[in-house]
């Protein structure tokens, strides 16, 4: 994503709003083999499960 990507914002009507998972995969699977979003998870195959360790963060202004 670059600073003139335009950001589409979605506004979800009360009781529609999308479910996320999460879990720190790289803590399950090693942050070399991570991906950053796995959807062959047990008991969530087919559902997006996006990691949420730290390594995964973008911090403003750094290089991704």
């Amino acid at each position: 994503m670059n600073k003139d990507d335009e950001i589409e914002y979605h506004k979800f009507a009360p009781g529609e709003e999308p479910t996320v998972y999460t879990a720190d995969i790289c803590a399950e699977e090693g942050h070399e083999h991570c991906k950053g979003i796995d959807r062959a998870i047990e008991g969530y195959e087919g559902a997006p499960v996006f990691c949420n360790c730290v390594c995964h963060q973008v911090i403003e202004g750094e290089p991704n």
